[in-house]
């Protein structure tokens, strides 16, 4: 059953600022659609009735005989009554006539054509309907008469608004036997001209009106015109919420109170507007519960459907959905089983249920939700197991379970799991598979890093680890002890983490950081000393952040001389200069102005290889001296990646009025590493 959950299914998505195109079209449609229908209606498409009606007669002898009429009843014509209007030929008469009889037998007979909307029924039409031909007379054996008419269709049935109707005509016939007849002779679409039907003149211009109109509306205005669909929207839900109220109770055999309905129609019929959202769910609800009804067999289930019928009927006239809620949930597990499969052996798990299924169905609130919240924790915990415990796809596993994990590139069941759940679905308890299923999904967070399929590659999995520590692990695998595997995972990442950093000592150059290699091993040894192996990781990666920012006689030439530039530039803002890095091109130009306060500082940058342009000489340090003195700053730092010649230095030294600083490529290193400034290679 489909249940209205909100009115915008009922609102038409209306685009405002193409209003006026689609109204304007609406309005020429619907003067084509109102145009009668012409033709030669009285010529084709003849359809006939015929039909006896018994009377009685007299003969000359004075015995009394019985015959019958005979009624034809032609209407030739389309279906369609043009202008509102129908053309009929009837013929009426019996027998054959005597001979040579100067008396013949007469009879009366008395025959009627009624109109009426298609939508009544034939019992109210033959009360209510109109009469639009009716004739009584009395024929001789023999005699026949024809009568022709057009016949005009009341306006009650005819159309006054757009488009057509229809209507059924019905012909009527009584004899003196006392038999009459009351049949469908056709069903006629009804069009009537448009300039007949004032309403339609109405909606015609309304529609060219707000056509006009209407987009040039403002948004408030618009608001307004769109509350009244809204209240259709909302009359529309209700009215479809109480008709599906209706089926549910016919569903649950409720029968309707003195008033002809039932409590929840009333009260979904009393409802605020903000409160028919609640009713469509509360519905919905139901409706689940009467689903989960008509599936059920009953056939092998310890409990009647007329039990399990009658506690539903009564929720369902309590209108309380935490029971509906809770009993679906109870049929719903009781419907799917309580088998439990586990490496490709069947238990059943029914016995766990036994208690809290021993007083269903039970109209007690707090035992049905009980049983409810048992099953539902039975369900959640048999997913679990059952999950974990499916054949594993990685080819490398097969004819293991997906909970198993891999160590030293072996895989490893943990039989401890399977074991405990054997034994509790034979003579355990609910609470004990629960808890055993919650143990399963503990273990398989805790392994995932060793699961082959979890896209990582631990070092305990890889074997990566010292001897003990993979057999403690195998053992802590086999056992599910969660801990013992957590240790000999950090173990094995602290071994590997020793590693490294042995690695790295051996091909690092540490002359420039403050790094010392004995004081760092003092602090593994005495974290491995109390097995504190996490500490050993914390160690590994502060080593490894103070070498990212050590820099190597071998970065400087990785750099680009831009690059080059700007990491002087972030040394001496580090120091708390103000850098600008300058445009000027050619060895002559200063590379970057660095102010604080009162002191200026021009950076001449020469990157230079030392295997290839060599060092920098006395006539750049002049030249950089020369542009210091023209910038107006206070000191000429000369940084380079290589050295300076004898005569660079004899020139720095002998300057006076400028400060002249020299910094060579293992100064830049140094300064760079003391800074922590990261390479930007």
């Amino acid at each position: 059953m489909e249940i209205p959950t909100d009115r915008s299914e009922y609102l038409p998505d209306f685009p405002f600022k193409a209003t006026r195109a689609i109204l304007v079209i609406l309005g020429v449609c619907l003067l084509v659609y109102s145009v009668p229908v012409t033709g030669a209606f009285d010529q084709v498409d003849p359809v006939t009735r015929s039909t006896t009606v018994p009377l009685e007669y007299t003969t000359t002898g004075g015995e009394t005989e019985y015959g019958a009429f005979d009624i034809q009843i032609t209407t030739p014509t389309t279906g369609i009554a043009t202008n509102g209007s129908v053309r009929i030929r009837m013929q009426t008469g019996w027998g054959n006539p005597y001979a040579n009889t100067e008396s013949p037998p007469r009879a009366p007979l008395e025959v009627a054509v009624v109109a009426a909307p298609t939508s009544w029924r034939p019992e109210r039409a033959a009360r209510e309907g109109t009469v639009l031909f009716a004739n009584s007379s009395t024929y001789d054996q023999g005699e026949y008469a024809t009568f022709e008419r057009v016949l005009d269709l009341p306006a009650s049935i005819a159309p006054n608004g757009i488009g057509p109707t229809e209507a059924t005509l019905y012909y009527y016939a009584a004899s003196n036997a006392g038999t009459t007849r009351f049949e469908t002779l056709r069903t006629y679409t009804v069009y009537r001209p448009f300039w007949e039907r004032p309403r339609a003149w109405g909606l015609f211009a309304a529609i060219v009106l707000l056509g006009t109109t209407l987009p040039t509306f403002s948004q408030p205005v618009r608001n307004r015109l769109a509350e009244p669909v809204k209240s259709y929207a909302d009359r529309q839900w209700r009215q479809d919420l109480c008709s599906r109220a209706q089926t549910l109770d016919n569903e649950f055999d409720i029968d309707a109170s003195a008033e002809g309905e039932s409590p929840v129609v009333q009260s979904i019929q009393t409802a605020q507007r903000e409160n028919l959202q609640d009713w469509s769910q509360r519905l919905e609800q139901f409706a689940v519960l009467n689903q989960t009804l008509s599936r059920l067999s009953f056939g092998e289930l310890p409990v009647t459907r007329t039990e399990v019928q009658s506690l539903a009927a009564q929720t369902w006239t309590d209108n309380d959905t935490a029971t509906a809620n809770d009993l679906n949930d109870v049929l719903t597990g009781i419907d799917s089983g309580f088998d439990v499969r586990i490496r490709g052996q069947s238990y059943d798990g029914a016995k766990l249920l036994d208690k809290p299924l021993a007083n269903f169905p039970s109209s007690k609130d707090d035992q049905l939700e009980q049983a409810a919240t048992e099953i539902n924790r039975f369900e959640e915990a048999r997913t679990t197991v059952e999950r974990w415990s499916q054949p594993s796809s990685n080819p490398p596993d097969s004819g293991k379970s997906k909970l198993a994990v891999r160590v030293d590139s072996q895989v490893v069941e943990p039989t401890a799991i399977w074991e405990r759940l054997d034994t509790i679905l034979t003579v355990g308890t609910l609470n004990q598979f629960c808890e055993q299923a919650k143990a399963v999904e503990d273990f398989a967070a805790q392994t995932e890093p060793l699961r082959s399929n979890s896209g990582s590659s631990h070092p305990l999995s890889a074997g990566q680890a010292q001897a003990t520590t993979i057999e403690n692990a195998r053992n802590a695998v086999q056992e599910a002890d969660i801990d013992g595997i957590e240790k000999a995972m950090v173990k094995a990442e602290a071994w590997v983490a020793e590693q490294e950093l042995a690695e790295t000592f051996t091909t690092t150059d540490l002359t420039h950081s403050s790094i010392d290699p004995t004081e760092v091993q003092n602090r593994l040894d005495q974290a491995r000393a109390t097995d504190d192996y996490t500490h050993i990781k914390s160690i590994r990666d502060e080593v490894m952040a103070q070498l990212d920012s050590t820099w190597q006689p071998s970065d400087l030439l990785s750099l680009t001389p831009t690059q080059f530039e700007e990491v002087l530039g972030q040394l001496y803002q580090k120091k708390g200069y103000d850098v600008q890095v300058t445009q000027q091109s050619g060895d002559r130009g200063i590379d970057a102005i660095a102010r604080k306060g009162q002191r200026t500082i021009a950076i001449q940058a020469k990157r230079y290889d030392p295997n290839g342009a060599g060092n920098v000489s006395g006539p750049e340090v002049r030249n950089a001296i020369g542009s210091t003195v023209q910038e107006g700053a206070d000191v000429c730092v000369v940084a380079t990646s290589s050295g300076f010649t004898q005569d660079a230095r004899r020139a720095a030294m002998e300057t006076e009025g400028v400060e002249v600083q020299l910094l060579s490529g293992r100064d830049v290193i140094q300064k760079l590493s003391e800074s922590q400034i990261p390479n930007p290679t």
